[in-house]
């Protein structure tokens, strides 16, 4: 994996949405739910557009 990959969970909600689009391809607005996980794999974020805004749920 590459640094900037691993980088990525740091990102807030904007940051995700802009790295699904340029790093990977996908569009975050097509109201899929996107998971990304901490390297350990401790912590997860769930990025979600409702069509009202996007929303970060986290824990």
């Amino acid at each position: 994996m590459s640094r900037r990959g691993r980088s990525i969970f740091v990102k807030v909600h904007d940051g995700l949405a802009a790295a699904l689009q340029e790093m990977i391809g996908l569009d975050p607005f097509c109201g899929s739910a996107f998971v990304f996980r901490s390297k350990p794999a401790d912590r997860i974020k769930i990025l979600v557009w409702d069509n009202s805004g996007m929303m970060l749920i986290h824990n």
